[in-house]
């Protein structure tokens, strides 16, 4: 099952959250040097956006993005 969420904290910030219940993530995942388009895409845009990433592996996958709006 898979999910996402989006907060907006206050007025010039937001939390995204995107998950699901799979198998989760490979064990040999680097968030900080991904080898997928995707996830370079996404990590290049966060990187813009002067946003963080968060990444939890429990019972699937969760990932959060925080960012302020520019």
């Amino acid at each position: 099952m898979a999910g996402s969420k989006q907060e907006k904290v206050q007025s010039t910030s937001f939390i995204l959250i995107v998950s699901d219940n799979g198998i989760g993530m490979p064990g040999d995942f680097d968030l900080k040097n991904p080898a997928s388009l995707g996830m370079q895409l996404v990590t290049t845009l966060i990187d813009q956006l002067e946003g963080k990433l968060e990444l939890k592996k429990d019972n699937g996958t969760e990932f959060t993005v925080k960012f302020r709006v520019i």
